[in-house]
């Protein structure tokens, strides 16, 4: 992990996840790409100011204090102010500046009637080609000691997930927990799959993990909530589950683990 991209609305937990980033960087010798991405508000023809000039003047200037402020002196931070949707600005940036990795903020749980996620954010997410490390506001970073991964292994046939896995398990006391969720636990079989992964993950201390839930998005809340988890990893493909974090009741659920990042990879051939 060379470059990690933190976009950023300047908002509280914006600088949150930039703090998180930050250690992020400073533990794998990394540099950081701070973006912000401004749009201009729609007009009337006969408004005589340029708002796009406006706007990407106060992009600079913030950005600029933001890479000044003491709290990041220990990390090299470049500044890059972009004019578009955020899903836009990322794809531009990932390219620039050939990114490892890009980390977000989440809305906050402040208020548990609104979205976790913007829609903006749910594009990006949905759309970047790199990793995505998305940072509650409460999350404070820990080394990922105990790494949750969620997946329906079982049907999956599709092991690439494996390699982006095991480069996380960098510490000798990683612990990797396999998780699926599942309507009965019996049509699991823990040994077949078990069989098919073990040589890919040699050397790592991990367990599968069966839970009984009707609703996938429910197993994994509890399962987090239930067993020591410093990380979640999902692969976005499964839009279902990150579409059901946007859902109220839902969201207030994911309030009770605001301290737990995730980590989003993308679904690959």
């Amino acid at each position: 992990m060379k470059t990690i991209l933190v976009p950023t609305d300047f908002s509280d937990n914006a600088n949150r996840a930039l703090h998180y980033a930050c250690h992020l960087a400073l533990g794998n010798n990394a540099k950081i790409v701070l973006m912000n991405a401004y749009q201009s508000p729609a007009t009337t023809s006969n408004v005589m100011i340029n708002f796009t000039d406006i706007l990407e003047e106060d992009s600079k200037k913030n950005l600029e204090l933001l890479r000044e402020n003491k709290a990041f002196n220990a990390v090299e931070i470049e500044a890059y102010s972009c004019y578009g949707y955020l899903s836009e600005a990322i794809k531009k940036a990932e390219k620039q500046f050939k990114i490892d990795l890009v980390v977000m903020a989440t809305a906050g749980a402040s208020n548990l009637s609104s979205k976790l996620f913007g829609s903006n954010t749910t594009d990006a997410i949905k759309n970047a080609e790199h990793p995505i490390l998305v940072v509650p506001n409460k999350a404070e970073y820990s080394n990922w000691e105990n790494i949750t991964f969620a997946s329906n292994i079982q049907e999956s046939k599709n092991d690439c997930p494996f390699k982006p896995l095991k480069e996380l398990m960098t510490k000798p006391a990683c612990k990797l927990n396999i998780l699926t969720v599942v309507e009965k636990a019996s049509d699991v079989d823990k040994s077949a799959i078990n069989k098919r992964i073990s040589d890919k993950l040699t050397g790592i201390d991990y367990t599968i993990n069966v839970k009984e839930n009707d609703s996938v998005t429910d197993g994994i809340l509890d399962f987090i909530n239930e067993n020591e988890t410093d990380l979640l990893v999902l692969i976005r493909k499964n839009y279902g589950f990150i579409e059901g974090l946007l859902h109220s009741s839902v969201t207030k659920k994911l309030a009770l683990h605001a301290n737990k990042p995730m980590l989003l990879y993308k679904y690959c051939e």
